[in-house]
């Protein structure tokens, strides 16, 4: 059967591509499997949901990402002294549909932009693949991320939840993770995460330990805003989020700091 297409549409293998082109092919791609031509074969078979494929691994790892979080949220619950038993609802179901256009684009996104960078079609392909497995990952999480925040909201013996990282978050994740617990009377937005993001909403009761992780957040997130004060040549100025971005270019100095010493 032929390919649908649209104005515009050009071939992801030959390399030629620019912004305009992209953005077209992302937008329009969620709606035409076949937006790009020609994709390697297994791109379009993950992608197409005229086949009938479902994402039933992300279901799965999100269940069980959900089972999870209830289990951690009993024990600290239950060290806590907290009596009684909290009311766990069923995470929100995968959106097929949704689930399908943000896989099919993230492999899309990856794709494209390792052939713009000039990669091989057999290194595009892999690097596609490596789009789609943050993006699945973030969605077989989201399972246990809801599930505590839906939790939290309704038990009144739980104070808020706190983010907790993986031994070297990025410099979005630390920043979030660096502000603590986060008490249901804020009134906060929901759990933030991005692709390949590893981190967990854990739940805060009385007397629940404060992670070392999280503390360490908190020491990196005061020392990086003393760096920017020491070191305005380096600092971020006038950008959306000053902090965040001190955040992120202490990293990186430290990082290369690093690197010179080890050389």
């Amino acid at each position: 059967a032929p390919r649908p297409g649209f104005p515009g549409q050009a071939g992801a293998g030959a390399g030629v591509s620019d912004v305009g082109y992209d953005v077209v092919v992302l937008r329009r791609g969620l709606d035409h499997p076949w937006a790009v031509g020609p994709l390697p074969d297994g791109i379009h078979r993950f992608e197409d949901p005229s086949d009938g494929v479902r994402p039933t691994l992300v279901e799965r790892r999100r269940e069980e990402s959900a089972q999870a979080a209830v289990r951690l949220y009993e024990r600290l619950r239950a060290v806590s002294g907290a009596e009684g038993t909290p009311a766990v609802a069923e995470p929100q179901p995968l959106e097929i549909p949704r689930a399908v256009g943000l896989l099919r684009g993230a492999a899309l996104a990856g794709f494209i932009r390792a052939r713009r960078a000039g990669m091989p079609e057999r290194q595009a392909l892999d690097a596609a693949r490596v789009r789609v497995a943050g993006s699945a990952t973030n969605l077989a999480l989201g399972g246990g991320r809801q599930t505590v925040m839906q939790v939290v909201s309704s038990d009144d013996r739980a104070l808020g939840w706190m983010r907790v990282t993986s031994g070297a978050p990025c410099h979005f994740c630390l920043t979030l993770a660096s502000r603590g617990p986060v008490y249901k009377s804020q009134r906060t937005a929901d759990f933030e995460a991005h692709d390949h993001c590893s981190c967990a909403a854990v739940p805060v009761f009385r007397g629940t330990p404060i992670p070392d992780s999280v503390r360490r957040a908190e020491e990196a997130y005061r020392a990086a805003q003393d760096w920017a004060r020491r070191h305005p040549d380096l600092a971020a100025h006038g950008t959306s989020n000053d902090a965040l971005n001190n955040v992120r270019r202490y990293l990186e100095h430290r990082g290369s700091e690093a690197r010179d010493a080890a050389a």
